[in-house]
């Protein structure tokens, strides 16, 4: 995991010092079989300067309202917003960097739930590049992996358009109303 100010201090590093920090963070996906998988994410070392970013040295963060202007220069801000406005509305923590945002839980800031692009896909002009993790929301929200699979369809990356983004921000609000209101059937 990580902890939670510790991207408050790669930028005070970098900025104030201009040093070239570097976070790895590992996180362990178990897959059907039975098998792990385990993933680790790196932060880019970018020096900040204390002077602010020069144009041969972009900054290794941006902010969220930063990344939705991009968004808005690369023709998906609409989307992107959608996605952000969803996310804030379920309280879910939008954690920012040069190119993405990422969305974790509010009790641990160092988990994935979900990672959104602001520039478009590869090979595409309009299609939003996002991921969507079920089986992490297990661990932080009173669901079952089945039930988050149902609802969110399966983990993995996506190249989503307009229209799917808007099916994805209703599938996120459809599994924090299941969360909210417990299945009655019993």
């Amino acid at each position: 995991g990580r902890e939670p100010g510790l991207e408050r201090m790669v930028a005070y590093l970098s900025g104030r010092f201009g040093l070239p920090v570097t976070v790895v963070s590992y996180e362990v996906f178990e897959i059907e079989n039975g098998h792990k998988v385990l993933a680790r994410e790196l932060t880019e070392p970018e020096i900040i300067s204390p002077d602010g970013p020069s144009p041969d040295k972009p900054r290794a963060y941006r902010s969220v309202e930063e990344l939705c202007a991009l968004a808005d220069s690369n023709g998906i801000g609409q989307e992107f917003r959608k996605i952000v406005d969803t996310a804030q509305k379920h309280n879910l923590h939008v954690r920012s960097y040069r190119q993405r945002i990422i969305l974790t839980p509010p009790s641990n800031r160092a988990r994935t739930l979900s990672t959104v692009f602001a520039v478009p896909a590869r090979g595409s002009d309009r299609l939003i590049a996002a991921s969507i993790w079920p089986g992490v929301f297990t661990e932080f929200y009173p669901v079952t992996r089945e039930k988050a699979e149902e609802v969110l369809g399966p983990g993995g990356w996506r190249r989503m358009t307009s229209a799917e983004v808007g099916e994805f921000v209703a599938r996120l609000d459809r599994l924090f109303e299941t969360m909210e209101k417990p299945d009655q059937t019993e």
